[in-house]
């Protein structure tokens, strides 16, 4: 699996005000720069934003703004609502143009109060992920992706010998499961490993665990491993007070799984593509740091929790599934509660909100549905 992230900056200003017309809310302006950085082979980007004033029922899409850039850069000044009793949501799609490689298409969204002669800055992750597995995003300038090469294998005593998958019943046996990944600068990511008790190598680029066969069971094994980026400003929503990233679209999240009955190995499997829709870093005081998973599909969203080292596929405490809700953005509220924003349709605008919230016992909490 190859994930590339890349930043890309929205800043969100109210910069005036127009008449708003009889029985709508009062209009105000946003300015809009969005930049991308140069990277090699970009020939061209394509931007659609969409605007949703989220304060009528239904949501109200009252713009849609079309921009090509060679540059990836573009300005626009674009009317929103500023209405104090409602939010604004804006969509940003983006498809990046490389020449000789496939296009890279992708999106984010946000919600935001549109204010009268204030600036309101609002950072917009885009993340993509190709049939191929290959990934896209831009964060505030900085170029920073992440490579994986996954792989499984059962080895005999020693690693002397690979048997096959329905003969390996040798209790010496063991069940290898390696990830190579590396950022484009050559960098490693910041790996998280789940899995049962077994042996784990997290050094440098390095993901592998060595598990040994000794009794009957189902196991499953992954890692995460979201790059290390930063953003050139701080924002309190995404990032530390560094300005280290710590909210992620499409994390590259592999997995491999074991079954064995009667002392053989039965299936194993890998599935080197898996990737998390959204994943969030998230610390209570005096606790341990976790990482919050969002699974989309076509059904609604999933929520994880991940411990360090500890179990695959837990699923958060609280409300832990999603049925017909689908998180269109991820944000947080402090270093350890993230707010999710839900949506009816994948693409649509927001209608719901939840939070997940860490705690100190080391556990994420996620609470029901509730109005924006």
């Amino acid at each position: 699996m190859t994930l590339i992230h890349r930043a890309l900056a929205l800043a969100v200003a109210c910069a005036g005000c127009a008449q708003p017309k009889p029985g709508s809310p009062p209009a105000g302006r946003s300015q809009f720069a969005l930049q991308t950085p140069s990277l090699p082979g970009l020939t061209s980007v394509d931007y659609t934003l969409h605007f949703w004033f989220l304060g009528a029922v239904p949501p109200l899409a009252y713009d849609t703004y079309l921009a090509s850039s060679a540059s990836g850069s573009v300005f626009a000044i674009l009317p929103c609502f500023s209405d104090r009793s409602g939010l604004n949501q804006v969509r940003a799609d983006a498809v990046l143009h490389f020449a000789g490689a496939p296009d890279l298409a992708g999106s984010a969204s946000a919600i935001f109060s549109c204010q009268q002669s204030l600036d309101t800055p609002v950072s917009l992750v885009i993340s993509a992920v190709r049939g191929t597995g290959v990934g896209y995003g831009d964060i505030a300038g900085l170029a920073a992706g992440v490579s994986c090469q996954s792989a499984i294998n059962l080895r005999g005593d020693s690693y002397l010998a690979v048997c096959a998958e329905s003969t390996c019943g040798d209790s010496g046996a063991v069940f290898l499961f390696t990830n190579s990944c590396r950022a484009l600068d050559g960098s490693a990511p910041s790996f998280w490993a789940c899995g049962p008790p077994t042996d784990w190598t997290l050094l440098g680029p390095l993901a592998s665990s060595a598990f040994t066969l000794v009794r009957d069971g189902t196991f499953r094994f992954g890692i995460a491993a979201p790059p290390a980026v930063k953003l050139s400003a701080p924002d309190p929503t995404l990032t530390d007070a560094s300005g280290n990233l710590l909210v992620w679209g499409a994390v590259a999240t592999p997995a491999a799984t074991l079954i064995r009955s009667g002392g053989a190995v039965t299936r194993s499997t890998l599935d080197a593509t898996r990737t998390a829709s959204f994943a969030a870093r998230l610390q209570a005081a005096g606790g341990p740091p976790l990482l919050l998973e969002v699974q989309g599909g076509a059904a609604g969203a999933a929520l994880f929790a991940w411990t360090p080292l500890g179990p695959c596929l837990a699923p958060a405490a609280g409300v832990a599934s999603l049925p017909g809700l689908f998180v269109v953005d991820v944000r947080l509220a402090s270093p350890a509660v993230a707010t999710l924003l839900l949506a009816a349709a994948p693409a649509g605008p927001a209608s719901q909100r939840s939070s997940c919230t860490a705690t100190a016992a080391g556990a994420i909490l996620c609470s029901a549905p509730g109005p924006l």
